[in-house]
């Protein structure tokens, strides 16, 4: 008889779900939830877990997304580098500030930010910071540029203050700039959600792995403990890496927090369809189905190793 495995993670998510489809009804760790159809409430059941063991939030505390001038100000005055160099196509015939297409999106550049010009090809500097980026945070890239090929890694922080936000948030930019790394950053740009355990997430792409092991080294200097994201990989207090979901054409892309715990509410859902197989055969499947490594989900089925970290678990 074979015994049907996945990531102890996993079997501790699923051991504080429980699905009733005939009643549309569902308690994820003591919160009860109701819907009014099934799609509903496997919608509700993925971001209750999404809330509950990725941010560590409750409900009331994830609305709004105003804009905070001065925490963003603090973030900015940490930036260890402030212009980057960008390429993009130039669009012909145009009147003042040139227009260019950047990764896809038409921007007009101040013609003073113009470095070059050859043909229909121009490279201009630009901020490093982006606030505007990412609703809720605020984002900034390396000055050696950002996110460029697959697979990218995303290494979360999770500061629990702001005061310790700005230091990690400085340490490990600093370590990132100075070891010649492109990477792109973002951090909470909300004092009251200082306390999510991804209020900082640092993404290194396909070049930039070998940055981690420095990574994690410089951050833990930094004199703290707070819990990180439960199917991140810890590998220092308040520190956790893991996989960037693999990407579909044909479905709007999610955060990797999203992707695992829609692939688990729809492994729940299918247990409560068929109780004769197990949760655990049926998040098996559903983790595959999704490109998720069932026995380590902070991976995808295709991640490749990371430079060697001492791994612990949580």
């Amino acid at each position: 008889m074979t015994t049907t495995t996945v990531d102890p993670r996993v079997v501790r998510v699923g051991e504080q779900v429980s699905v009733s489809v005939p009643e549309l009804r569902a308690d994820v760790a003591g919160r009860a939830l109701e819907a009014r159809s099934r799609a509903a409430l496997q919608g509700k059941v993925a971001s209750a877990l999404y809330e509950v063991f990725h941010t560590g939030l409750e409900p009331r505390e994830n609305g709004g997304r105003h804009r905070d001038p001065d925490l963003e100000e603090r973030y900015a005055a940490r930036l260890p580098g402030r212009r980057i160099l960008l390429a993009g196509s130039l669009f012909p015939d145009q009147d003042g500030d040139p227009v260019v297409r950047v990764e896809g999106v038409r921007v007009r550049v101040p013609a003073a930010s113009v470095v070059r010009t050859e043909g229909s090809s121009v490279r201009f500097a630009a901020d490093t910071a982006r606030p505007n980026l990412s609703p809720g945070f605020f984002t900034a890239f390396g000055s050696r540029g950002g996110i460029r090929k697959a697979p990218i890694l995303r290494v979360y922080v999770s500061a629990g203050t702001e005061a310790q936000m700005l230091r990690v948030w400085g340490t490990a930019l600093e370590y990132l700039e100075s070891a010649g790394f492109p990477y792109q950053a973002k951090a909470t740009a909300r004092r009251d959600l200082m306390a999510r355990r991804d209020g900082m997430v640092v993404y290194l792409d396909g070049g930039a792995h070998s940055a981690l092991a420095g990574l994690v080294e410089a951050l833990s200097s930094e004199p703290w403990e707070s819990p990180v994201p439960l199917l991140t990989r810890r590998a220092c207090p308040g520190v956790g890496y893991a996989w960037e979901p693999p990407r579909d054409p044909s479905r709007p892309q999610l955060s990797f927090g999203q992707h695992r715990f829609r692939a688990i509410a729809k492994a729940l859902f299918a247990h409560g369809d068929d109780p004769t197989r197990s949760f655990l055969e049926h998040a098996r499947e559903h983790l595959l189905a999704d490109g998720i490594d069932p026995d380590a989900v902070h991976r995808n089925i295709d991640s490749p190793a990371v430079p060697h970290l001492l791994e612990t678990t949580q």
